[in-house]
């Protein structure tokens, strides 16, 4: 989305200077996307490891008319225009929310504890078949995050889906004041980001406040299921509309398993999926009830949903043969735990199912005791192998009865037992916390087999 200046000194509740510039510019927070033959805005953002006020000089060389630094800020420079503001960071929210205010589209907000980027791209490949839309790009999901998303709105698109994702108390809030969404999803409420939101109600608190951004005259999606429920709808002036596997507005009242996935019935209609995993049916779920609240014809959802796809990194089948190898790595909380357990599960080809699993984090006071729950919940699957690392798992490993195990303080020790351990056939799945950095056990066993196909 381009800008005139006249918009953003609005947007900023400035006045407007008198000489003030008609060209259209895109907005930027990052020097290195900017073009030279691009007018832009550029604003500098401070991080933990970073100050976009030291990129000033590489911004008008790029192409910058218009900065925006913090008042601390002393040079000024002669080739732009420079605006002081108090916090950069709500400028460029404040900014986000202007150009979210002058869009007619609908605008779908998702959050939850678990599966909001799956259902995202549930709904974002089933609104597709009607148009271009607008969604959150990987992990874009926070404070600059969002903003950011935002800024990519175009004349073209149809739908808007943005996803809201928070681990402190605070910061749905300033989010959901910029999208305003016409349909606001919650996936499901649970244990996460404890160590900061508390308790599940801290959790269900915070992610309320997406609800509270609905107009009137919008929608609410609910998972009637979910640890919660009866909160969040309280916290609605606006339609519910609920769903869950066995209850709710919208159910599945039937469910034929087969080889590649499996065919369910909701509210009376037959729906062919390439998966069968209940996490996946949930998240489906709310994803059909946004469709068809934006008008999409069933008969295009039943042909779009044969080929639905996870997001990368979430339970991402990534090699076929000669093992398949699921890389989960992104993130982990205690519910997404139990949906991986149930994908290898269900993996019944396999000569062996081997689970490799880091810990889970930001979970406070409650870790040790929800790390020992996993473990009672992972010893109900039949497994051949569960391989561990992070000091909660290790300490709460003497549980697991499942299956053999082995428990490493080192990754790099993980890594390389995995790489002598795993066999032609097995079928291996990676999950962890990301700061567990999984993703180097996943590329170093795909470095090993993908050369063996």
């Amino acid at each position: 989305m381009k800008i005139k200046a006249s918009q953003l000194y609005s947007y900023l509740s400035l006045p407007k200077p008198e000489d003030i510039k008609s060209e259209l510019m895109s907005i930027h927070i990052d020097t290195r996307v900017m073009k030279k033959e691009n007018p832009s805005i550029f604003i500098a953002i401070r991080g933990e490891n970073f100050d976009g006020h030291d990129f000033f000089s590489e911004a008008i060389e790029n192409g910058a008319v218009i900065c925006i630094a913090h008042t601390d800020y002393l040079e000024k420079g002669d080739e732009v225009n420079f605006i002081f503001v108090e916090d950069t960071l709500l400028a460029l929210q404040q900014i986000a929310a202007g150009i979210r205010s002058e869009s007619s589209i609908p605008w779908i907000g998702i959050t939850g504890s678990a599966g909001k980027t799956s259902t995202r791209n549930f709904i974002g490949q089933l609104l597709k078949t009607s148009g271009p839309v607008l969604e959150t790009i990987k992990n874009n999901n926070n404070q600059i995050g969002v903003p950011l998303t935002v800024f990519d709105l175009e004349t073209e698109h149809n739908f808007s889906i943005v996803e809201a994702g928070t681990n402190h108390f605070g910061e749905i809030k300033p989010l959901a004041d910029i999208l305003r969404p016409s349909i606001g999803v919650i996936t499901n409420i649970g244990p996460t980001h404890l160590e900061f939101l508390e308790n599940i109600e801290g959790v269900a608190k915070e992610k309320a406040e997406l609800l509270k951004s609905i107009p009137a005259n919008g929608v609410a999606i609910l998972n009637e299921e979910s640890l919660m429920f009866e909160y969040l709808k309280s916290q609605c002036d606006c339609k519910v509309i609920s769903f869950g596997l066995s209850s709710g507005d919208y159910k599945i009242e039937d469910k034929i398993l087969k080889n590649d996935g499996c065919v369910v019935t909701i509210n009376g209609h037959q729906y062919q999926l390439p998966f069968k995993e209940s996490h996946y049916l949930a998240n489906f779920l709310a994803s059909l009830v946004v469709a068809l609240e934006l008008g999409i014809p069933i008969s295009d959802l039943q042909e779009s949903c044969q080929g639905l796809k996870p997001a990368a990194n979430r339970l991402e089948v990534v090699l076929k043969t000669p093992i398949v190898l699921i890389d989960d790595s992104y993130n982990a909380s205690y519910d997404s735990m139990l949906a991986a357990f149930e994908v290898l599960q269900n993996n019944t080809l396999a000569k062996r199912k081997i689970i490799i699993l880091g810990d889970m984090k930001e979970l406070g006071e409650q870790s040790t005791a929800l790390h020992e729950r996993l473990i009672v919940e992972l010893n109900k699957f039949k497994f051949d192998g569960v391989i561990i690392n992070g000091p909660e798992l290790i300490n709460a490993s003497a549980l697991i009865d499942c299956a053999e195990t082995h428990a490493f303080e080192c990754k790099d020790e993980l890594i390389s037992f995995c790489l002598s351990y795993i066999q032609s056939n097995d079928a291996v799945l990676v999950k962890a916390s990301r700061s567990m950095n999984f993703d180097e056990v996943i590329l170093a066993i795909k470095n090993k087999w993908k050369g063996n196909i």
